[in-house]
């Protein structure tokens, strides 16, 4: 496979090493089956003249040139695709040209285009033939390689909420989140929701108490991407998202009592795949907590 870094293209060659696990059976030592796995190389490798070429697995272990010995080896449950290392030249959008070469390291032109597939648009399943912009010289049926750009992207979220101002200024300095206000008195809540290219979503949430307040939640939560303000929270240059609120609008259904405790957290999910899961160690969450309480 070689790939390039757009714009300017590029080409290199993606020479990670590709493995390929299977698990077996033995009878150990106790006289009981047990299970194990071991991993077939794929490349890179020199065939002929083709340099840091990939052997596309056969269907079971067994073929040739894995060649297993074990019994009843399977390949592990992904037998649909293989990973590389996607750190390359650093994020941003490459575009991915899949060439195929024959046993002798010799590339293969005149392709059937039916032989490069994409998941369905709309459902992923069930396969549909690469339309014309995925592939290298098609026309007539017939194409060179497949190609397709891929946006990479290693960045992590960062996640942060901050102390309640009263007034434009916060009123507990320590961390024991006591908040007084007076009548009249406005309240901003504020948290930064960052990714450094804004691929992320996010998701704000106060609880108070053990109360469930409609009138408290619809004011104070918000989710959302991460370039846009949401719920009527203004977002900054630096991804902060702040918003003003009355205590009327914190205390909600406990008006009457004055006061009442909550917990805020915030919690970053950055869009990144490894092609078929979702990259989770991206994600980034903060949780604190204040308490209201008149002067």
């Amino acid at each position: 496979m070689r790939i390039s870094r757009l714009l300017p293209v590029q080409w290199k060659v993606v020479n990670n090493p590709i493995y390929k696990s299977y698990t077996y059976e033995y009878i150990g030592g106790d006289g009981n089956l047990h299970f194990d796995a071991k991993a077939f190389k794929l490349g890179p490798g020199d065939v002929g003249s083709g340099k840091d070429l990939y052997l596309i697995p056969p269907d079971s272990p067994y073929e040739s040139p894995v060649n297993a010995v074990e019994s009843n080896a399977h390949w592990d449950q992904n037998t649909i695709s293989v990973s590389f290392d996607s750190t390359l030249d650093g994020d941003g959008l490459y575009e991915f040209k899949l060439e195929l070469f024959n046993n002798s390291g010799n590339k293969v032109v005149n392709i059937p285009n039916a032989m490069f597939q994409i998941p369905h648009y709309n459902s992923f399943y069930p396969s549909v033939n690469a339309p014309a912009d995925y592939l290298v010289n098609g026309g007539g049926g017939n194409c060179d390689a497949f190609t397709m750009n891929v946006r990479i992207d290693n960045s992590a979220c960062q996640a942060e909420i901050y102390k309640m101002k009263v007034d434009g200024v916060e009123t507990n300095p320590t961390c024991c989140g006591f908040v007084k206000y007076g009548p009249g008195s406005v309240l901003e809540l504020a948290f930064r929701a960052y990714h450094p290219n804004n691929f992320a979503d996010f998701s704000f949430t106060v609880q108070k108490g053990t109360c469930s307040d409609p009138v408290q939640t619809g004011a104070t939560n918000a989710s959302g991407m991460v370039i846009a303000g949401a719920n009527g929270y203004a977002r900054n240059f630096a991804s902060i998202y702040t918003k003003s609120l009355t205590f009327a609008d914190l205390l909600g259904i406990c008006t009457s009592e004055g006061k009442a405790a909550f917990a805020e957290y915030l919690y970053l999910n950055a869009l990144s795949t490894d092609g078929n899961s979702e990259l989770n160690a991206f994600d980034a969450s903060a949780l604190a907590a204040f308490a209201l309480e008149p002067m």
